[in-house]
C-alpha cells in the first residue's frame, strides 16, 4: 500500500476512534495484512478448485466418449 494512502487511512481511523497516530497506524497495518492473507487464501482455494474442476470435466469427457463407443458397438451388433 502506498505510504500516502496508509497515512490517510491512519488519519481517518484516528479521527473516528480517537486513537493516537501510532495506534491507528498499527491498526491499519494489521487490518491490511489480514486482508492480504485472506486474499492469498482465496487465490489458493480458487486455484485448487480450478484444478479439480478440470480433472472432473476431463474424466466426464473420457467417460462419455467411452460410453458412446460401447453404445455404438452394441447398436451395430459388433463384438466388443
Amino acid at each position: 500500500m502506498p505510504d500516502g494512502d496508509k497515512a490517510y487511512l491512519a488519519q481517518l481511523v484516528g479521527a473516528r476512534t480517537r486513537l493516537n497516530s501510532s495506534e491507528s497506524d498499527k491498526r491499519v497495518t494489521e487490518v491490511f495484512s489480514e486482508i492480504q492473507e485472506t486474499a492469498e487464501r482465496a487465490r489458493k482455494n480458487l486455484a485448487h478448485l480450478s484444478l479439480w474442476l478440470f480433472v472432473a470435466l476431463l474424466s466426464g469427457a473420457f467417460s462419455a466418449s467411452y460410453a458412446g463407443t460401447i453404445g455404438g458397438k452394441q447398436r451395430d451388433h459388433l463384438p466388443i
